[in-house]
Order: C-alpha cells, then structure tokens, then sequence
C-alpha cells in the first residue's frame, strides 16, 4: 500500500458516532438498514446493541494487532465464509470467486461473517462497490481511537471510493 493510499485511508469516511451516540444509532436503525460491519469489535458491538447479526462483517480475528476471539458472534450468523486475501492488496481472484457468493447472500437478506485471512480493512473498502443501490447498505467500521465511522452505500459514496481505488495496486492473480 503506497503512502498516498494511507493518509487517504486514515480519514473517516463518514461520521464517527461513539459511546451511547453509537449505541442509539444502531437501536434505531438496525432494521431500517441493511448494515456491513468491517472489524471485530465493530461487529461484537453492533450485535450487543442489536441483539441479531449485521446482514454482512468482515472480521480477521484482530484488534489493533492483537488476537481477538470471535467464537461468542459466530452463532448468530446464517453463514460463516473463509477466505484469503493477501496483505497490502485487494486481489482480484479473492473478488471474483470469494465475494461472490457473499455478495448473492447479502442480496438473498441471508447474514454472512466473512473470516478474512490476510488483509480484511482493503478488501472490505471494495464490497461496497459491489452492493446494490437499492438496498439500503449502511457500513460500519472502526477508526482506531475515535468511534466507529458510517456511511451509507449510494452513489456518492461507491464514486468517492471508486476513485480512491484508482490509485491502489489490484493484484490480478492467475
């Protein structure tokens, strides 16, 4: 990942809600949303105040670089997928094959916990590139030190990110 890509990355991409401004949010949305959560504490959070799964969340089984156990969120998910995607790169094969059946689950409302080996932060800034208009996405991930960031998959947003992909190194994978 180039430097560029880091500061880019390092800013919220969306409003950062915390504590009980965060707490609220997801009580009073969670069904009106189809919520993506990208990280493990994000994602335990967003289950202890929903009280049911996000449709779609990606996890790696770390926080902030330290082992974190996943085995209390995984009952409440419908399908549980394993993929591999390398460090520093969003690869294509991982796109094409793996997201594709997360993709037709969270079409199908049916919720998916997406273990990521490898990389999990750059692969899941692509997923919502991939999500219908239509379908009331909202994303939900952490920004170490400050809350979670939310932003709602729309036009805007699958252009903002778009663009910020441009300039990332895709690695295509024969």
């Amino acid at each position: 990942m180039n430097d560029k890509l880091k500061k880019v990355l390092s800013e919220p991409f969306g409003p950062i809600y915390s504590g009980s401004s965060f707490e609220n949010l997801i009580k009073t949305t969670h069904n009106k949303f189809r919520y993506i959560t990208i990280g493990d504490y994000v994602t335990e959070k967003y289950i202890e105040i929903a009280e049911k799964s996000p449709v779609l969340s990606f996890v790696d089984m770390q926080t902030k670089r330290e082992r974190y156990d996943i085995s209390k969120i995984k009952s409440y998910y419908t399908d549980i997928i394993e993929i591999y995607n390398k460090q520093g790169t969003i690869s294509k094969e991982t796109i094409n094959e793996e997201l594709s059946e997360v993709l037709i689950n969270y079409i199908q409302g049916i919720s998916s916990l997406v273990i990521v080996r490898g990389e999990e932060d750059l692969l899941s800034l692509y997923v919502p590139l991939l999500i219908p208009m239509n379908s009331s996405g909202r994303v939900i991930y952490g920004q170490p030190g400050m809350g979670a960031v939310v932003f709602d998959v729309n036009e805007k947003t699958k252009r903002e990110i778009s663009n910020i992909l441009q300039d990332f190194y895709i690695e295509f994978s024969i």
